[in-house]
Parts: structure tokens; sequence; C-alpha cells
């Protein structure tokens, strides 16, 4: 599962990547983003531009990765005062 996240990091900034961007920004080969993207793009976590060659997070996955990261920044400070 590390795949899918090394790619939803990258996308974590809001922003429209294209495959190549994302290809040379992970350690992924091009072949393994493609299918990672046609996955999260199957399931509703991403959306691409009107021509198909950028994609980004819809903005519910977006929010849903920022509380999880929230959550885990919590459980990390609680742990740390124990």
């Amino acid at each position: 599962m590390w795949q899918i996240d090394e790619i939803l990091g990258l996308l974590n900034d809001g922003k429209w990547h294209n495959l190549q961007e994302i290809t040379s920004k992970t350690s992924l080969n091009a072949i393994t983003v493609q299918l990672m993207i046609n996955f999260l793009s199957s399931h509703g976590f991403i959306k691409s531009d009107e021509n198909g060659w950028k994609i980004k997070l819809r903005p519910t996955t977006l929010a849903f990765i920022k509380e999880i990261q929230c959550i885990e920044e919590e459980d990390m400070r609680a742990f740390r005062v124990r």
C-alpha cells in the first residue's frame, strides 16, 4: 500500500499534477503510477482536468486526509506526554 501512500503524499498539496511529474517525484515507474491513478480515479478519490492530462485529489478526499493527519499528530503528542 506504500505505493498509493507515495502518490497521495504528493497530491496532498491540492494542486494539479501530471503523470510525468508524479513519476519523477516518486520512486515508482510510469506503469505503476498509471495503475495507482486508475485505481484512485475509479474509486472517486481523484479528479482529472478537462483534457485528462492532470489530476488532483477531490476536495472531500483532501479534507479526509488532512483530518487523519491531525488525528495522527494528536496521538503522537499524547504518546509523548505519557
